[in-house]
């Protein structure tokens, strides 16, 4: 059963243009900005005409590229100071003096540090979220991204508490709106383990709308940018839970057979990589007889697989999927699916659940918010 186990940078301020002789600007160029960025933050004066025909557009960018520019400019030390602050002793308090040590370090640390968070900002407005994972790699494909971002939002949490000791409630509101936003990009990849990183930051996100809502700071601008942004998780298939589990079932068996095909070492690396390799005489008697299968046997037990996929989507949405989807991973490792089946099938009851979970928990907040309006 497959379980989840959770260069050198150059940024350079080089400017293009190619602009008809005789152009002349806007009398009000529009800027190139995003809700929350503070008057000394650095924005443009822009106007796409004076950009070339080839040029991507604003709205069109991969916001991945913005959030590796934001990765680029955090120093280990930062990061390291981030992942130290414990929430749970943090709570609601946003009283500076009242704040545990580890957290004023990291805050004196973000605001002297002079990240990119700019770029998390504008790049989170944007639909395009394209990591250009490496599917051909199947589940050999490195995620590195994932606990980047993470990081990323853990800067951007430490800072919007920080905004609130402040009083800044707007800086901070556009802090959480952008982390929610993070958290929907993050499932693009539609791998589960990704759904599973949106779900981790969007917890997170939410805590700081709880505490943004109890402090008295939510301006209603503020409320608008974080009940927007959680629009983006809420969708019909939240945190892309079920997309994710239909791509795995396709990249995932597909490139599997494909490595089969290649003989038994490529077999038993598979099964490496799967989690496969437990130490014990049953799963090496089944290793040993998935690495002795002809081709056509190994075709049979690729579909036996995709039949458990199917029983798990089709109830997926139901509520009473926590049973079903523990009913069919009971059968897969009973062998009914197949030997196969029993290397690569996730388990998806836990997973499920915590998406479940995660969602009912934004949809209350995204409730309260609009009805304590």
């Amino acid at each position: 059963m497959r379980t989840f186990i959770l260069s050198l940078v150059c940024l350079t301020g080089t400017s293009m243009a190619a602009v008809p002789a005789g152009w002349q600007p806007a009398a009000t160029p529009p800027r190139v900005t995003a809700p929350g960025m503070q008057p000394e933050e650095p924005d443009f004066v822009v106007d796409v005409r004076a950009l070339p025909e080839w040029a991507t557009r604003p709205a069109d960018r991969n916001a991945a590229l913005n959030y590796w520019s934001a990765i680029a400019s955090i120093s280990k030390e930062l990061m390291e100071a981030a992942s130290k602050v414990d929430w749970e002793k943090v709570g609601r308090e946003t009283d500076a003096a009242k704040m545990p040590q580890e957290f004023r370090d990291a805050a004196k640390m973000v605001a002297e540090s002079g990240w990119l968070r700019q770029e998390v900002l504008i790049g989170s407005t944007v639909n395009k979220c394209d990591f250009e994972v490496r599917y051909e790699a199947g589940i050999g494909a490195l995620l590195p991204h994932l606990g980047r971002v993470r990081t990323v939002v853990r800067i951007m949490r430490v800072e919007a508490r920080h905004f609130l000791t402040q009083g800044k409630g707007d800086e901070a509101a556009a802090n959480v709106a952008a982390m929610f936003r993070v958290a929907e990009h993050a499932t693009h990849d539609r791998i589960l383990i990704s759904s599973l990183v949106g779900v981790a930051i969007s917890a997170a996100a939410r805590e700081e709308a709880e505490t943004l809502l109890a402090s008295k700071l939510l301006t209603p601008s503020g409320r608008a940018m974080i009940s927007q942004a959680m629009e983006r998780v809420l969708t019909a298939d939240p945190f892309l839970g079920k997309a994710a589990v239909e791509s795995e079932r396709d990249i995932f068996l597909g490139w599997t057979q494909t490595q089969f095909a290649r003989g038994p070492k490529y077999r038993a690396v598979v099964i490496g990589l799967a989690g496969g390799n437990e130490e014990n005489a049953s799963a090496k008697t089944r290793n040993q007889k998935i690495t002795n299968m002809t081709d056509a046997e190994v075709s049979a037990e690729i579909a036996k697989a995709k039949d458990a996929y199917k029983l798990a989507l089709v109830d997926w949405d139901s509520p009473d999927a926590s049973k079903t989807l523990t009913d069919i991973t009971q059968r897969v490792e009973r062998g009914e699916f197949g030997l196969i089946a029993q290397v690569l099938f996730p388990s998806l009851t836990k997973a499920r659940n915590n998406l479940s979970l995660e969602t009912s928990k934004v949809r209350d907040l995204a409730k309260r918010l609009k009805e304590e309006n």
